[in-house]
């Protein structure tokens, strides 16, 4: 039996296991391949606690098209049941991918990258009307997605109609509101708007990718274990509740507000004075600052409050990002991998062929 290469799926078990601690996020990339043939890596990362890369799976494939994206958001499906949690998926806007994401992880809340959106309008007016004016697009456009009522929103995106003219209302089609700004947004981006993380992965294996196709998911397998023992071993030393970068976040965020003045409205409700007033509802979670929400980590105005109703700080942080979590993430060992000669006998009329399609 002979048969060319086709596409291939690898998520495993410390990964699956991992996730769970981790919030509920996956970043989407794609990755083109530098060998002899033609082929693309497709990623699918998570971010732990600590703010870090955690690589959840990953596929090869040997071109990019909706059928292969299909093929692979459905294994990413079978492995993600039995978390039973919406995801959250963030990418770019690849051929094929959005379609693939609607059907099969129709629960689920995409969101676009805001990088790329940003990289997209600036090509088009910096093109037309230079650089100047397609700043001034982005400007606008990066208010409208960063906007935490729905009237900041409005008015902004008032004056990007009106300035964008029908080169907007085109990409406005292409690129509805409700997949990159935060107001309509139904999905929690818990603050991240970019795609960047999954940018990282590809930096991670870029030396990998002129390699044969073997060869490079040894060499992801051979990272990924080094990866899960050393944040395994990072943690055995932390002393404190929350991750090192979010306990930083929190000290910076307790030095911000040591001069606000919380004023109590019932038992869970503040007026919080900062040189303006913000409504605080800790029952809730809630800040009209919105930080909190985009966030999912309190606020300067929240923590104020906190301390006002004499409150744990650490009761109204997420569990993923405390050091319990993140040690659960990197709790499940990777062991190494015999050779699959050593492993299994293979039969000599089993032989897998490259891919028919070669590099140009």
């Amino acid at each position: 039996m002979t048969s060319s290469f086709q596409r291939l799926f690898v998520c495993y078990g410390a990964c699956i296991e991992g996730f769970r601690w981790c919030r509920p996020l996956l970043f989407i990339d794609v990755t083109f391949l530098k060998s002899k043939y033609d082929g693309y890596l497709i990623s699918a990362t998570g971010k732990d606690g600590n703010q870090g890369t955690f690589p959840f799976a990953f596929g090869i494939v040997d071109s990019e098209n909706e059928e292969n994206w299909s093929w692979f958001f459905n294994n990413l499906s079978i492995v993600l049941t039995a978390h039973g949690r919406t995801i959250t998926l963030v990418s770019g806007c690849n051929k094929g991918l959005a379609e693939s994401v609607s059907k099969i992880f129709p629960a689920s809340h995409h969101a676009s990258c805001l990088q790329y959106l940003k990289q997209k309008l600036f090509s088009i007016y910096s093109s037309m009307y230079g650089k100047s004016y397609g700043n001034r697009i982005v400007d606008l456009f990066l208010k409208c997605a960063n906007a935490p009522r729905e009237a900041a929103f409005e008015f902004n995106m008032k004056k990007l109609k009106q300035e964008g003219g029908a080169l907007f209302m085109t990409f406005l089609e292409d690129h509805p509101k409700e997949y990159w700004s935060y107001i309509y947004f139904e999905g929690n981006r818990y603050g991240e708007m970019c795609s960047k993380l999954s940018g990282s992965f590809s930096s991670w294996v870029f030396e990998l990718c002129t390699l044969p196709i073997c060869q490079i998911v040894d060499g992801i397998m051979i990272k990924l274990m080094e990866l899960m023992a050393e944040k395994r071993f990072e943690a055995e030393e932390w002393k404190s509740v929350l991750c090192p970068e979010i306990e930083k976040t929190l000290n910076n965020d307790l030095m911000v507000c040591r001069n606000y003045k919380a004023y109590r409205s019932s038992r869970y409700v503040f007026e919080v004075h900062a040189g303006y007033s913000m409504k605080v509802d800790l029952d809730n979670r809630f800040c009209s600052c919105h930080e909190w929400q985009i966030n999912g980590f309190p606020c300067a105005h929240a923590l104020v409050s906190i301390q006002q109703n004499n409150g744990c700080i650490y009761d109204y942080v997420e569990d993923y990002f405390k050091t319990s979590y993140f040690r659960s993430s990197y709790a499940t060992l990777m062991s190494p991998i015999l050779d699959i000669n050593v492993m299994h006998e293979i039969p000599d009329d089993v032989v897998i062929m490259p891919p028919l399609a070669k590099r140009r």
